[in-house]
């Protein structure tokens, strides 16, 4: 959607549905003005009209580390002209007294203050270097970045205290951000927030939009994208996260604890991009700094991080420390537990994929052994992980990554743990939860006592985990842990594979092409082949080699049909004599060869009945909300296009009272539609459409006050290589054997994954009078 005007009015009537946004400052707080339209030298001037201030001499602080990044980066480097006034517009005196802080005298006389921001995506930082993703940008008339921590700052001891931003933009700008303004004009937002917290944990990107907003559990979420050549569009990102964030709202429990959810992406052509990309989380939004290649290739990369950074949604806005929750930004004591808000973070990310079918267990399995080879080659598995989090952002600060790489096991290994224990009834997803309801977002945990909670809250053996695995050296227990589920870990094993010439292949961004980048090492299949370097792979066995997420897919099925001792041939494209580039045929023999495989995941072939619980409550999705009664489907229900119809038709009837919710949520995919074509008593059709959730808000109040018995009248199914479509006849009543009071057909279409099919859509239609439901489609033939 790229409708600013459109995005206006709906933050309009967002603004006055929720009565909370339109409170503003009391006389005691700050004021902040931004106008973007008065870019200089790539610089903006920041106006604060001062809170009441009591003390002679006070200190103005700009951040020296923030949340999220856990290392220094002294925004306050970017800050120049640093200026105070009182009200006759007098100047006060003022002292630098470091990279991040301004002393001012007769402070208690003091009204305003201005300095000049400028911006650090294209400054040169030196040594230390800071994450683009909690940087700020600032192109005249086209981009700006307002990573609030880098624009506003707060007196020394009154952080608590509410503010008030006003920015002032081009009319042609709209601003993206987690926050929901208090005010929208033309050309002027204005944002309220309670304290700095608040504000520095809020980025805004100011740009012509280019948004989608999808709802999801009652909010809203924003995609916001900036693309300098318009390759990339919010629209299609929007969709390509779809179903994961409905995934992550089932796996939350069907709930969120957010109104509204902004993803910021800024994307920069390749050739300009610093080396480090990705993006930061914070409480109601994320902020996005990814190259600029065509969305189909950078879909799954965003997939992956946007999973990880919707999650922080829960920790840590609702389970947090103090020492997060009263966070100094200029002298900082971090908490020990980055292994609960990034590792949980980072596991909940992948494993929602994998219980909701987006991913398949051996695909899961692989983000797993990633992690392992990542965590013992890139950093100190013997380095107790609370150490680290203490000390990340200087003694340790190049181990922090090991919080996306051990973190998400130690949490995989603590989820298996807790399963094993309960046999499937309670692990991560039930811990998270309970802690959610014991804290919140306004209730930090003591941090030397979080495990002792846990342990008092779960198991006895939990304890022992923490001492040796978090707490403690040991290297994580992954054989035994993976053998809860049924599953097998090695770190070391061997096996046979088809050569590809031992070539070194790389990726040519440009035509989106395997590329081969070094025949140094090529073995005698890679002479006889003639592999040249540079040499672009178009075909395989006379099939095009595909250039989008595919390619994986493809090559294990070109090695699938393979046969030692036959001919096989690779295309590629190679510049002739002439310098023109022309496809050349290369034919070779296959071969095998040994290869060695480390950290091998894979199920094992003859698990326990509890082992199988475990792996059931790990990797599927059986029970949705988590504190709902469980249910488990028979076999039979889900494993026939007649159990699952027979299901979907038993769980909406029965007397007046709630249904079984969690039997429906079970029954469908996380994203499945709920389409109904009704006439109206006008006599035209009125087509509606519910997401499930929805549809339970709905249809619940109505079961609960009336019977409701819908049974089938017949059924014609059309099924093709794991989908089906069932056209279903029903009829309505109140009563058992009542009349009859609606007639019609269900059009179900179902899908076949994870070994038993699922609902993805259901749309029906009502017969009428003058439009009865044909014959074919009845038991009885009329």
């Amino acid at each position: 959607m790229k409708h600013p005007f459109l995005l206006i009015f709906l933050l309009f009537v967002y603004c006055n549905i929720f009565g909370d946004v339109n409170n503003t400052p009391n006389e005691n707080s700050y004021k902040f003005s931004l106008n973007l339209n008065e870019v200089e030298n790539d610089q903006l001037m920041v106006s604060l009209i001062t809170p009441q201030i009591q003390e002679k001499v006070i200190t103005y602080y700009i951040p020296k580390i923030i949340p999220g990044t856990y290392s220094i980066s002294d925004f306050g480097r970017f800050i120049k002209k640093f200026k105070a006034f009182d009200k006759n517009g007098k100047q006060l005196k003022v002292k630098r007294l470091d990279d991040n802080s301004w002393q001012i005298k007769k402070a208690n006389k003091i009204h305003k203050v201005t300095y000049w921001v400028d911006d650090t995506f294209d400054a040169d930082m030196g040594d230390n270097q800071i994450y683009p993703m909690s940087g700020t940008n600032i192109e005249d008339k086209k981009n700006i970045v307002i990573n609030t921590h880098g624009f506003f700052g707060y007196f020394g001891g009154m952080k608590s205290l509410p503010y008030e931003v006003s920015i002032t933009h081009p009319e042609n700008f709209y601003g993206s951000t987690g926050l929901i303004p208090s005010k929208v004009e033309k050309d002027k937002d204005i944002y309220w927030v309670e304290d700095y917290m608040r504000l520095a944990d809020a980025p805004m990107m100011y740009n012509e939009p280019d948004t989608t907003i999808i709802k999801v559990a009652g909010a809203e979420v924003l995609v916001s994208v900036y693309s300098p050549t318009d390759k990339i569009e919010s629209a299609y990102l929007a969709e390509g996260i779809r179903e994961l964030l409905m995934a992550q709202k089932e796996y939350l429990g069907g709930e969120l604890p957010v109104d509204k959810y902004a993803f910021i992406m800024y994307f920069v052509e390749p050739f300009n991009a610093a080396p480090v990309q990705g993006a930061l989380e914070h409480s109601y939004s994320s902020f996005y700094y990814l190259p600029e290649y065509p969305q189909t290739l950078v879909m799954p990369f965003i997939r992956d991080i946007a999973a990880h950074e919707f999650f922080h949604i829960v920790s840590p806005l609702n389970i947090h420390s103090e020492e997060i929750h009263y966070f100094d930004y200029n002298d900082p004591k971090l908490s020990k537990h980055l292994w609960l808000y990034e590792g949980n973070t980072e596991y909940f990310a992948s494993n929602v994929q994998v219980k909701y079918g987006l991913v398949t267990p051996e695909e899961y399995f692989d983000v797993l052994r990633g992690k392992i080879i990542n965590s013992k080659n890139s950093y100190d598995d013997n380095l107790p992980f609370t150490e680290m989090s203490k000390y990340c952002a200087d003694k340790y600060a190049d181990q922090y990554q090991n919080v996306y790489e051990k973190g998400p096991l130690i949490n995989m290994s603590l989820d298996l743990l807790l399963l094993n224990l309960s046999e499937g009834k309670y692990g991560m997803q039930n811990l998270i939860a309970d802690l959610s309801k014991k804290y919140g977002k306004d209730k930090p945990f003591k941090d030397d006592e979080l495990f002792d909670e846990i342990v008092e809250m779960t198991y006895p053996e939990v304890k022992d985990f923490f001492a040796r695995y978090v707490e403690g050296p040991e290297s994580l227990p992954l054989e035994k842990s993976f053998a809860y589920a049924g599953v097998s870990y090695k770190p070391f094993s061997s096996y046979d594979d088809y050569s590809f010439g031992n070539v070194t292949l790389s990726f040519n961004p440009d035509t989106k092409r395997l590329l081969v980048d070094d025949t140094a090492e090529m073995n005698e299949l890679g002479v006889e082949l003639g592999y040249e370097k540079g040499d672009e792979i178009i075909k395989m066995n006379g099939e095009e080699v595909p250039t989008d997420a595919t390619i994986r897919e493809f090559i294990q099925d070109f090695k699938a049909g393979l046969e030692e001792g036959k001919e096989f041939t690779i295309t590629v494209l190679r510049p002739n004599e002439e310098g023109e580039t022309e496809e050349t045929l290369l034919k070779g023999t296959a071969f095998k060869v040994e290869r060695t495989a480390l950290h091998e995941i894979k199920f094992m072939d003859a698990p326990t009945a509890r082992q199988m619980k475990v792996r059931n409550a790990w990797l599927k999705a059986f029970v949705t909300p988590m504190d709902a009664p469980a249910y488990q489907h028979t076999a039979e229900e889900v494993a026939t296009i007649e159990g699952i119809t027979t299901a979907l038709y038993d769980v909406i009837s029965g007397p007046a009272g709630q249904r079984n919710w969690s039997r429906l949520k079970a029954l469908c995919k996380p994203n499945a539609q709920f389409n109904a074509l009704v006439p109206t008593p006008e006599g035209e059709k009125n087509y509606q459409t519910l997401s499930l959730e929805e549809y339970i808000g709905k249809a619940d109040p109505f079961f609960m006050e009336s019977g409701f018995y819908e049974v089938e009248t017949g059924r014609v199914v059309e099924e093709f290589n794991g989908i089906a479509q069932v056209f279903s006849s029903f009829e309505t009543r109140t009563e058992v054997e009542g009349e009859p009071f609606t007639k019609g057909i269900n059009s179900i279409q179902l899908v076949y994954d994870q070994d038993r099919w699922w609902v993805v859509n259901i749309l029906w239609g009502t017969a009428t009078p003058e439009n009865g439901i044909p014959n074919k489609y009845l038991k009885s033939g009329k």
